[in-house]
């Protein structure tokens, strides 16, 4: 990636010092990385890892660009006329750490901390958990980035004892470790309408949306933490009932669905269950 960069570079250097000599680079090869469309001239795109501070005065020459600034990047040819923040790995709570640096081409990867796993389908990993422990049965499948550990089976009387506290007291599941899975069933619109009927300010909502303008998938992570803050240990079961009551049934079954499998995971009682999402969960499995 830094050789593409570096190379990119070059090749604009070498175009701004040929205009200034005088010497023309033919039409075909003057803009390497394609044009974009400014008060009718068609200008050279800035290549990755920079971007544009002033427009071309020519069609078909580029404009003046500049390097990412630090935490800051571009990972195609652009006519922004700024970089993208660069993704942080140190958000508290998120048991994240570096794996690969932000470059002034690249955003930066990030990877679960040690004994901690990311239960997120999603490509790019947003929160780990910590890695169940195993006691007094042990441990079956080790915790991997993706996975958690799988534990030996339980005696018969305890898991079923579980399974009767997972029924009963569901409700108080902690939602922060799960803030993404529960956001993707819900969606931003009906998070939205939860939001203001549980009485969560206007100002609050119109803040989330700038803190992450055009992503959806964030904006309906943040209010539903907003959501989770607000009502405490009983947030599940204020907003499963909420779901149910602007009629929508089905996402209130699933995360209610997804919220008795994570508890009974948590004893074991699912642990051979592939998906987190169970929308019928079976109790003499649990037996």
């Amino acid at each position: 990636h830094l050789v593409v960069k570096y190379s990119y570079i070059y090749i604009y250097n070498f175009l701004v010092l040929s205009k200034a000599s005088g010497f023309v680079v033919p039409s075909s090869s003057q803009c390497v990385d394609g044009t974009y469309k400014h008060d009718g001239r068609d200008c050279c795109l800035c290549a990755a890892g920079l971007y544009l501070v002033e427009h071309c005065t020519k069609t078909l020459e580029y404009g003046k660009c500049e390097a990412c600034k630090v935490d800051t990047y571009s990972s195609e040819p652009t006519s922004q006329m700024s970089c993208e923040p660069c993704r942080s790995c140190s958000q508290p709570n998120d048991n994240l750490e570096e794996d690969e640096p932000c470059t002034p081409a690249r955003n930066r990867k990030c990877r679960c901390r040690k004994d901690h796993y990311c239960s997120s389908k999603l490509e790019i990993c947003r929160l780990c958990n910590p890695c169940s422990i195993c006691e007094p049965e042990g441990i079956k499948v080790a915790c991997t980035a993706n996975n958690d550990t799988v534990c030996n089976e339980r005696a018969p009387g305890i898991v079923l004892n579980f399974v009767v506290i997972i029924f009963r007291f569901f409700s108080e599941v902690e939602l922060y470790p799960h803030l993404p899975d529960i956001a993707a069933i819900i969606g931003w619109k009906d998070m939205k309408d939860i939001a203001i009927a549980s009485g969560i300010r206007e100002v609050t909502i119109e803040n989330v949306q700038l803190n992450h303008q055009n992503d959806h998938e964030e904006q309906t992570q943040e209010l539903l933490n907003h959501f989770r803050q607000m009502h405490s240990q009983e947030a599940a079961k204020k907003l499963i009932e909420l779901l149910k009551t602007k009629g929508k049934n089905d996402k209130a079954v699933r995360v209610e669905s997804l919220l008795l499998a994570l508890a009974a995971r948590a004893s074991g009682c699912l642990q051979d269950v592939p998906s987190l999402e169970v929308k019928t969960l079976k109790l003499h499995e649990c037996y």
